[in-house]
């Protein structure tokens, strides 16, 4: 998705949109807290990655689902309201611990952080030097994002083997089309041939039926005089 699809995509929600970028226009210096929302090419999984001030990360896509990793299970939980009842984000199952109440709390954060990256709208550069650049980045963070990089790199390389498939049909099919162009005019030239030898040839009959009938017309006269002499 580009930038334009996803403020489109967004345009209907109360958040302001400004500082959502497309995955391949990161912010290439990105100020601490932070957070990156990514598509991961289908319009129903998104991943987000929340990076604290120390440069750690903590993320989850649309499926509920993170990395295992210790320092994560350490820092990631289900939060309890007051009641001491577990409350399920609808769009994750994971939300921040230390005694956090509110619901989603990580989607909020993400979408507070990501107003506030606008400033470096700027200095636009890939994701691969958003990896390089957060400061302190827990190592886990950094082979996650590596592995977007190298989703996001198979999609892209996917969508250029269908772009060039998408030029060879069509080469085919204009290959396949002067092909059957070439057959029809050479049907066309061997149907007037064959018109034409059908015509010469209805002339050709004519013509040995009337050679015919003089021939036979011929041989009646001399045979009449034939018999005529006999006599």
């Amino acid at each position: 998705m580009n930038t334009r699809q996803i403020i489109t995509a967004i345009r209907g929600l109360k958040a302001d949109s400004i500082g959502v970028y497309a995955a391949n226009h990161v912010p290439k210096l990105l100020s601490t807290p932070t957070a990156i929302v990514t598509n991961l090419g289908t319009p129903d999984q998104w991943v987000d990655i929340f990076i604290d001030e120390n440069g750690y990360g903590i993320y989850f896509d649309s499926y509920g689902v993170a990395p295992v990793s210790k320092h994560h299970h350490d820092r990631l939980g289900t939060a309890r309201d007051s009641t001491g009842i577990k409350n399920k984000c609808r769009e994750s199952t994971l939300n921040f611990i230390e005694g956090s109440r509110e619901e989603c709390k990580i989607k909020q954060c993400v979408i507070a952080i990501i107003e506030s990256t606008h400033s470096h709208q700027d200095r636009l550069d890939s994701m691969d030097n958003v990896v390089s650049k957060v400061s302190n980045i827990h190592k886990s963070v950094k082979r996650y994002l590596s592995a977007i990089m190298i989703q996001l790199k198979r999609l892209k390389r996917g969508q250029v083997a269908l772009e060039k498939s998408k030029e060879s049909l069509v080469l085919h099919i204009q290959k396949e089309d002067k092909a059957l162009q070439t057959i029809a005019a050479s049907n066309a030239v061997t149907t007037r041939t064959l018109n034409k030898r059908k015509a010469m040839s209805s002339s050709q009959v004519e013509k040995r039926k009337e050679n015919y009938d003089k021939g036979t017309s011929k041989n009646r006269e001399v045979a009449s005089v034939e018999v005529g002499l006999k006599i």
